[in-house]
């Protein structure tokens, strides 16, 4: 597959916050917060470009 040809995989975690602290802390730029009602959603980019969505129920 080509680089940055994924976009919007979602990955499952148990505390949206912590995860954030985390990869900030790693230097990996998220993005805002979304709250939607199945759940809330940050934006992160591998490095090679593909777009993927961390979300907590």
């Amino acid at each position: 597959m080509p680089p940055s040809c994924i976009n919007g995989l979602v990955i499952d975690c148990e505390d949206l916050n912590a995860e954030i602290k985390t990869l900030t802390e790693k230097g990996i730029e998220v993005g805002t917060i979304d709250k939607t009602p199945w759940g809330i959603f940050a934006a992160i980019k591998d490095p090679d470009g593909n777009r993927l969505s961390l979300h907590q129920r």
